[in-house]
């Protein structure tokens, strides 16, 4: 169950800045703020989430999920999961989590991108830094056809868990989970950072909502807001 915005066409990489929020979920739950990067019948997951079956905790922690050739894992916990680049940056990583209402946020970025010959690199921080890797030959085809970017949760039969802040999405940076400067690289490795052709997605709009608007203080762009006290 999730909300996000969503596009599709050829791509050879794909980013995201995503503000730090720690909803409440049950043991048996996870609740997410991910890019998803369909390749063909597989798919890459990058983001954070709360995950007590995954990390036996409630923090909000990075996390990756890779479908790749008939198989699935979280981080690299199979083979078909993330090749780690830097063990000083693991997957899983605790980070603080913003407070709604602050003046700042604090926020994770993540980048993924193609090289010829090797496949495709994680970035990870402001100043990015390649972190894992997936070797071109684990996907069928050799370029992204489908993005995601926003909310997801699993609610294990029991009321659905909370996303991002618990509230519904007001349009205000200080107040909402949100994800900002999303862009991608098509084929040619041109970045576009205004994105125009973004659909919005709602599974259910009882618990969760998102809005997707432009972003006055970058030049263009977007700002996808979302959220919600699931329940349902």
């Amino acid at each position: 169950m999730g909300e996000w915005c969503g596009l599709s066409h050829w791509y050879n990489g794909v980013s995201m800045e995503v503000c730090v929020t720690a909803p409440k979920v049950k043991p048996a739950q996870w609740s997410s703020s991910r890019l998803h990067f369909q390749i063909g019948n597989g798919f890459l997951q990058v983001g954070l989430t709360v995950n007590p079956m995954l990390y036996e905790d409630k923090q909000p922690r990075t996390f990756v999920y890779t479908n790749s050739g008939g198989r699935s894992c979280f981080n690299n916990y199979c083979d078909a999961g993330m090749i780690v680049i830097r063990h000083d940056y693991p997957l899983g990583m605790a980070l603080p989590a913003s407070i709604r209402g602050a003046e700042t946020s604090n926020y994770a970025k993540f980048n993924v991108y193609k090289e010829l010959k090797y496949g495709w690199w994680l970035q990870y921080g402001v100043n990015p830094l390649v972190i894992g890797l997936w070797p071109e030959h684990r996907f069928q085809q050799s370029y992204g056809n489908y993005i995601e970017w926003g909310g997801e949760v699993s609610s294990a039969s029991l009321p659905s868990p909370q996303m991002g802040y618990r509230y519904f999405p007001i349009q205000e940076m200080s107040h909402d989970a949100n994800i900002e400067r999303i862009a991608v690289l098509d084929v040619k490795d041109n970045i576009d950072r205004n994105v125009d052709y973004l659909e919005d997605f709602l599974d259910d709009p009882r618990g969760y909502q998102v809005i997707d608007t432009q972003d006055p203080r970058h030049s263009g762009g977007h700002i996808i807001f979302y959220g919600g006290p699931g329940n349902i």
